[in-house]
């Protein structure tokens, strides 16, 4: 679990209802990278640079904090890690998901992570509750 140690979210919770119409629904979360967490020891030494896995966990994360649910990824259409993400550079970055859920329960999910403006991250794929 990244959330609270590696990143913390500064924003409210936002409401998101899902309805079987099908209707996207979008939500932007503003978070905190922690320049100063054990990672960035490895990954890379005197040069933190947040690693790809962790940026998708982070997504999977903030959908598990808005639905109040254990998610995971079943299916990742795209992934584009489109800029270094240096944490002590770019300490506050937001998060813009949109969600739609499916037929089949799953959620179908576009999230993109920017700083000022600049895409640093895209996702799109789908999420499913983790099974018990």
């Amino acid at each position: 679990m990244l959330k609270g140690a590696f990143f913390t979210i500064q924003s409210q919770k936002p409401t998101v209802i899902l309805e079987e119409t099908g209707e996207k629904q979008h939500f932007t979360v503003q978070l905190k990278l922690n320049p100063l967490h054990p990672i960035y020891k490895g990954h890379f030494p005197g040069n933190p640079v947040v690693p790809g896995v962790c940026q998708i966990m982070m997504m999977r994360e903030i959908l598990e904090w808005v639905f109040g649910k254990s998610l995971m990824v079943v299916h990742a259409v795209q992934v584009k890690f489109m800029a270094a993400i240096n944490p002590e550079v770019m300490q506050e970055v937001e998060m813009e998901i949109a969600v739609k859920q499916t037929e089949a329960l799953n959620l179908e999910v576009s999230a993109v992570m920017v700083h000022q403006a600049t895409a640093l991250f895209k996702f799109r794929g789908s999420l499913c509750s983790r099974p018990s």
